[in-house]
This record gives structure tokens, C-alpha cells and sequence, in this order.
């Protein structure tokens, strides 16, 4: 099941995010963001809505991507045939998009039961399971490609 927490930050604090990104560039965030107050939140939020009680820690991690080619079909925590990838520790997945949907074209996130346009990826936080060791089934999901800047807040969470 995929949830969503609208308006998980604002305009403001995604610009805070989006600035981070443009410090490291697309890559896995250094645990010390764990206690960013606005990263730490989030997470926060995400577990909340999932109403578990996730790892805020290794092997967990946060990263601010931009990857215009996109991804194909994936789950992130198994392969498509549920056996063990290379997170088979992540067992839920949280995404927002923290740059301006009007700077790109594309970039719609694709799930079975639903499409994320840009629009409605902004400022508001999507989560799901990512793994078959859920009580839910893992959401196979892809990513367009885009043109012009698409910045995303991705979480990785082990329980």
C-alpha cells in the first residue's frame, strides 16, 4: 500500500533539501543527516504512516537524487521475483520531491495502482513497503525520465 503525507515540508524546507543536494551531489548522505532536524522529521513521519518502528540508522540511508535517465521497474528491497537483492534489508522506501515540479518535464514515479506526477510529488511524502518481509505486498514501481532539474528525498528504512 502506498500512502501519502501531504504538505510534509514546505516551500522553504524544500529548498533546504534541495540545497543539501547540491552540496553532495547524488549520492548517499552521510549518517550525520540522520539528525538534521527536517531529515530527521521526515523519517519520523514516514514511520509514522507506516506504523512501524523504523531504523533511523546503518544500514538505513537518505539520499537526495537526480537521475534524468529514471529507473526501470524495480522493487527496492528484492528483485521483481521477491528474492534477495542487494538491500534485502530494506523493508520500506519514502520519496518526496524537494525541487520546483515546474523546472523538469517527465519524472512521473509509476506504481501498479497509481501515477505520481511531479505536481503531486512535491512537498508531499509518499511510502511504501519494499520488501516481501512486510505484512504488505512490496510495490513494484519505475521512474520516467526527465528533462531540466528533478530533485528527490529518498529514504531507505531496514526495521
Amino acid at each position: 500500500m502506498i500512502n501519502i503525507i501531504k504538505n510534509a515540508c514546505t516551500p522553504a524546507e524544500a529548498i533546504e533539501l534541495y540545497n543539501i543536494h547540491k552540496k553532495h551531489g547524488s549520492q548517499k548522505l552521510e549518517s550525520v543527516y540522520w539528525a538534521h532536524p527536517l531529515l530527521n522529521r521526515l523519517a519520523v513521519t514516514a514511520a509514522e504512516s507506516l506504523n512501524v518502528e523504523l531504523k533511523l540508522k546503518r544500514p538505513s540511508y537518505i539520499m537526495l537524487e537526480e537521475k534524468s535517465t529514471g529507473h526501470p521497474a524495480h522493487i527496492d528491497g528484492c528483485l521483481l521475483d521477491y528474492k534477495a537483492n542487494h538491500m534485502p534489508w530494506c523493508n520500506y522506501s519514502a520519496s518526496i520531491l524537494v525541487s520546483d515540479p515546474s523546472w523538469c518535464t517527465g519524472g512521473i514515479v509509476r506504481f501498479s495502482s497509481q501515477i505520481i506526477r511531479p505536481a503531486d510529488h512535491y512537498l508531499n511524502l509518499y511510502t511504501w513497503s519494499s520488501s516481501p518481509d512486510t505484512n504488505e505486498t512490496p510495490e513494484i514501481h519505475a521512474v520516467d525520465p526527465h528533462n531540466g532539474c528533478r530533485v528527490v528525498c529518498l529514504f531507505f528504512f531496514a526495521v
